[in-house]
């Protein structure tokens, strides 16, 4: 068995090994902590919940006589009784829509014209209409004015989304601020829908309103705004909390009113005004969730807390065998970490060795036979002008596989380095593949070509990459099947990891494959061929052809044929599919 594979099952039963001793170790401390008796952190229980509960109290009397924030609402909100903004059916509104449509690159204008010299009653839809205009142009600056007018009339009307005039200005204004990533204006605007009637549709994301992006807090708020929307329209307001969420409410008889709180807001305060006395270890209070045994806070009308229960001493016992057992792991993950190191080391040494070797042996012949050549030109060694140009001919030939040698161990080099990477696109397999065999026609004269395209699918791949793999597969048929003479190209549907991709195997008739395949197929991205010189190549063109499917995350395997010969099979991804998100 080869040493990486005695080393990667040593690393694999380490590994296992650590797992054990984690559970292990957690099992031991479970069950030691378990029999511990609980006792009190330092002082009463019922004193320490006695402090607590002054605390509390205190704070939400504080709360109900300090000045509203500007996150608070007055509760109940308005529900909206106003006329619906419908369409001016005056003569004048009809020149204006007719203005409208056959000069669409004036509208703005228009729109302006229309609202300077509209009557009062028609004068808020023109602005309205004027509005989405400035805003749709990015006029933020002329839209913020006319919204301003709109707010700061007595007039509002209702829309036929639901919600009133004024409600859709400031909500304009503050998308407009936030086009400009003024977030604290936006929130300043957004603020004033506290004042203004509830919509008659009460939203239940921020989305329906403003489509800009919301920072997290504006967004808290908005579902916090909603809430207090759906509690407006019920029967009864009452003060207590509603829901268990950040963005959810508290109502409170405060001095100035009745008003709506964040949940959330609140509690963090609270919590940290216990953690200011003292109180750190007392979990974040909630309204609800807790078991029977948690504390209802004095004077939060419904807020519970559990305080924590401290252990006794671990004994020395435990902290012995927890000692020795952490000792344990550190020395099994020691080991591990090791035969890992060792592993990586061993197959990168053997990988070099290879590429090296192989690199050698194909550097060998055409480095040779072009300084041959050299030498013979050099020296004039030949009869006639016509052997001369033979033999230019022939060192124009050797220089051409030298240069495409020294290109395929260059690519090789960048894709080991990772500095080149592949620009996959949609490439129609039938096609290269017909212009490729054109190529190769010329060289297998005699030979049996059959062509099986079972499938009419792209691939997505890199153009020249997806060419470099080809011509590999098909000199190496030449090369090292030629006894056989039959060559067959096949594409067909196959599932990979429940994903429908395109197998496109390379058959032969060759008899001579270097290494038994024992099951169904060979791994060949696992699985080096052996080096061999005698068959006839170094094996660099299959080198290149893994580390080509490496980085197109395709698999490349061998298998039998039935009656000889081997199925060279690559698979890639489907461009339909691909494009589509599959």
């Amino acid at each position: 068995m080869p040493t990486t594979t005695n080393t990667s099952h040593r690393f694999t039963i380490s590994l296992a090994l650590i797992l054990v001793s984690f559970v292990l170790l957690f099992f031991i401390s479970y069950q030691s902590l378990i029999f511990q008796d609980q006792v009190l952190s330092g002082q009463n229980r019922s004193e320490k919940l006695g402090r607590i509960d002054r605390i509390s109290s205190d704070f939400f009397s504080r709360l109900a006589n300090a000045p509203v924030p500007g996150s608070a609402v007055p509760m109940p909100i308005a529900r909206p009784a106003f006329p619906l903004l419908r369409v001016p059916d005056s003569s004048k509104a009809r020149e204006i829509f007719m203005q409208i449509a056959f000069l669409p690159d004036q509208r703005q204008a228009i729109l302006i014209d229309a609202e300077l010299n509209s009557s009062s009653e028609e004068k808020q839809f023109w602005q309205n209409l004027l509005i989405n205009e400035f805003f749709k142009n990015g006029s933020y600056f002329e839209m913020r004015q006319a919204a301003a007018q709109i707010l700061e009339s007595n007039f509002d009307y209702l829309l036929e989304s639901g919600m009133t005039l004024k409600c859709a200005a400031a909500l304009k204004v503050a998308e407009s601020f936030l086009h400009e990533n003024n977030p604290e204006a936006a929130r300043q605007w957004l603020t004033r829908l506290r004042h203004l009637p509830a919509p008659v549709a009460v939203p239940t994301q921020p989305q329906e309103w403003i489509s800009r992006p919301l920072p997290a807090d504006l967004q808290s708020w908005l579902l916090f705004l909603f809430n207090c929307y759906k509690l407006s329209y019920s029967e009864n307001v009452e003060t207590r909390w509603y829901g268990e969420k950040d963005h959810d409410v508290l109502i409170i008889e405060h001095k100035d009113g009745l008003y709506a709180f964040p949940a959330g807001l609140v509690i963090n305060a609270l919590q940290q005004r216990l953690a200011e006395n003292g109180f750190a270890d007392v979990p974040r209070p909630a309204s609800g969730g807790l078991t029977a045994a948690a504390h209802a806070l004095a004077g939060t009308r419904g807020l519970k807390i559990l305080l924590p229960e401290t252990t006794a001493r671990i004994p020395g016992g435990f902290l012995l065998l927890l000692l020795l057992t952490s000792l344990g792991i550190a020395g099994l993950f020691i080991f591990a970490l090791h035969e890992w190191q060792t592993l990586q080391k061993a197959r990168l040494l053997d990988e070099e060795e290879q590429f090296f070797r192989q690199t050698a042996h194909d550097l060998k012949t055409p480095i040779t036979t072009v300084s041959f050549l050299a030498e013979t030109l050099a020296l004039k060694r030949y009869r006639d002008e016509e052997q001369c140009n033979r033999y230019l001919n022939q060192l124009q030939t050797e220089t051409q596989k030298a240069a495409e040698l020294f290109d395929r161990l260059l690519l090789s080099v960048r894709l080991r380095k990772k500095t080149a990477g592949a620009a996959p696109t949609s490439i129609s397999l039938q096609e290269t593949l017909n212009s490729l065999l054109q190529r190769f026609r010329t060289r297998m004269p005699d030979w049996e070509i059959i062509e099986d395209y079972q499938t009419k699918d792209e691939i997505i791949a890199d153009p020249d990459m997806f060419e470099r793999i080809m011509i590999n597969l098909l000199e190496n048929v030449i090369r090292h099947a030629a006894a056989g003479k039959q060559l067959v190209l096949r594409t067909c549907r196959t599932q990979v990891n429940g994903c429908a991709e395109i197998a496109l195997m390379v058959g032969d008739r060759g008899s001579n494959f270097p290494v038994t395949i024992d099951s169904d197929k060979l791994d060949l991205l696992k699985n080096s061929l052996p080096y061999s010189p005698e068959r006839g190549g170094s094996g660099t063109g299959l080198f290149l052809v893994r580390q080509i499917m490496q980085t197109h995350g395709g698999q490349l395997y061998a298998s039998r044929r039935e009656g000889g010969g081997i199925w060279m099979v690559t698979t890639w991804r489907i461009a339909d599919e691909q494009d589509s998100g599959n």
